[in-house]
């Protein structure tokens, strides 16, 4: 009796996971979705700030701009 139990409790157990399968692999491809995203957004602002430093670079070695200005 107490085996028919137990393996009845696993049995419920095992559907509530199944049933949640779906739902889990679907947050996780929306999480990976967001972490690309602002991957994405990271590259961009990371290539714009190189590109500023370039050119306060060029700005000071040309004398077009003093430190003071920046």
């Amino acid at each position: 009796m107490k085996q028919r139990a137990t393996r009845e409790m696993n049995e419920l157990t095992c559907r509530k996971l199944e049933a949640n399968v779906g739902r889990e692999l679907l947050r996780i491809h929306h999480d990976l979705e967001a972490t690309e995203t602002r991957h994405q957004s990271l590259a961009a602002a990371s290539a714009a700030a190189e590109q500023s430093a370039l050119v306060v670079a060029q700005n000071l070695a040309g004398g077009l701009a003093s430190q003071l200005e920046y």
